[in-house]
């Protein structure tokens, strides 16, 4: 049998918050759903830097479709949203809460081409947990899976990382320092942004396509 891959760790620690709180933003790893939304709003202006209207939107590491909730209070039925987990008990939930919705179980690692393909990625909560992850290898699993995020969204991506500007570091959080961000970055594109403006302890990366941003 197969060794399990390390980043495991991190569906195990999501599916214990799920156990643990139910179907709520603390049952996806987060502390309230106000913050949440502010997450899902920094998300979404990705699209209004990018000049984007109508689009597709591929939210890898959906959890239980929060976002998709959050695109239908806010009146975006013009983006067409698909949902992507490495957790089984998280997308058999959110199929039965959102039937007409496509959601996909895979492991990008092994399936580095994606079964669809859309116009933006985005990851909301993916990177900031290491629990007993090293440094080091966060960092390889960060770059690996953003690169293959990338190259399969046709205009650009928004992930989000624990910020190195804190008072304080709670174990099993994953900081990742401004500079390197940036250094890898600019290693698949020159069109980024980093966004650290929105009050929360963390930051949010855009990374664009070269020529897709209006």
């Amino acid at each position: 049998m197969p060794e399990r891959p390390d980043y495991y760790q991190l569906v195990d620690f999501y599916e214990e918050q799920l156990r643990l709180h139910g179907d709520c933003s603390q049952g996806v790893g987060w502390k309230d759903s106000r913050s949440n939304r502010v997450r899902f709003s920094v998300m979404l202006e990705m699209l209004t830097f990018a000049g984007a209207g109508a689009c597709s939107i591929l939210d890898f590491g959906c959890g239980l479709g929060h976002f998709y909730k959050y695109l239908q209070e806010v009146g975006r039925d013009d983006i067409a949203y698909f949902g992507m987990d490495l957790s089984d008990n998280f997308i058999d939930i959110a199929r039965k809460k959102y039937p007409n919705v496509d959601f996909f179980c895979t492991d990008i690692f092994n399936s580095p081409k994606l079964p669809i393909t859309v116009d933006f990625i985005i990851a909301n909560g993916v990177f900031t947990q290491k629990r007993g992850i090293s440094n080091s290898r966060m960092d390889r699993f960060f770059v690996e899976a953003i690169t293959i995020l990338f190259d399969n969204a046709r205009r650009g991506i928004a992930v989000n990382v624990m910020s190195p500007v804190v008072d304080w570091r709670r174990d099993g959080n994953f900081h990742l320092p401004l500079s390197r961000v940036e250094e890898i970055a600019s290693t698949l594109s020159n069109r980024f942004l980093i966004r650290h403006d929105y009050g929360l302890h963390e930051y949010t990366l855009y990374l664009f396509k070269p020529d897709s941003v209006a």
